[in-house]
């Protein structure tokens, strides 16, 4: 494994893909820097997607920059392990930084499935949230910011085997809700 602890991802990349931190089993913190570029995350290679932070077993903070379009099927889903508690913010919801507001739209299937984020805000650019992209997690609030134009859509089982959630509040822009979201 790798003993880096924290990271910072240069404006200059594009692109997150598959196993980018793989076995960086000490990585802490990940910050992108912000910059105009669109930015995917967990971008697919051969048969692989997402699975960005595979047998990491101590990322507990990821601020993601504003430029953020897309992240990808199985993006923090590691089927090995479950981080420790996790904290991820989008965009301007890091205060800390120079972050402008978020762009992004697709949070992919699986995204989140098993990790150990209690609090999360969905961004207002959000249009689509993929099957089982919060399944098993250990979510207690998660909030969705006013003022998304564009029509959203929930996936199957997106908020399934969340037994620490216990209430949403859904965007007046919500047009369909998948299968057993809450199951």
């Amino acid at each position: 494994g790798s003993y880096i602890t924290s990271f910072n991802v240069p404006a200059t990349v594009e692109s997150l893909g598959t196993r980018a931190f793989y076995d960086c089993e000490n990585l802490e913190s990940l910050t992108f820097e912000e910059g105009t570029a669109p930015l995917e995350y967990g971008t697919p290679y051969d048969n692989y997607s997402g699975l960005v932070f595979e047998v990491s077993y101590s990322l507990g903070t990821v601020h993601l920059p504003g430029r953020l379009t897309v992240l990808h099927n199985d993006a923090f889903y590691s089927g090995y392990t479950s981080y420790s508690a996790l904290t991820v913010t989008f965009g301007d919801q890091y205060a800390e930084g120079n972050f402008t507001e978020s762009r992004l739209t697709t949070i992919g299937e699986n995204a989140f499935r098993g990790t150990k984020v209690t609090t999360l805000t969905i961004p207002s650019s959000v249009t689509s949230i993929g099957a089982n992209a919060f399944y098993g997690t250990s979510l207690e609030t998660i909030t969705f910011e006013d003022g998304g134009t564009d029509p959203l859509t929930i996936g199957d089982y997106a908020f399934n085997e969340c037994s620490s959630l216990e209430s949403v509040v859904f965007p007046s822009n919500l047009s369909e809700l998948g299968i057993n979201v809450f199951q």
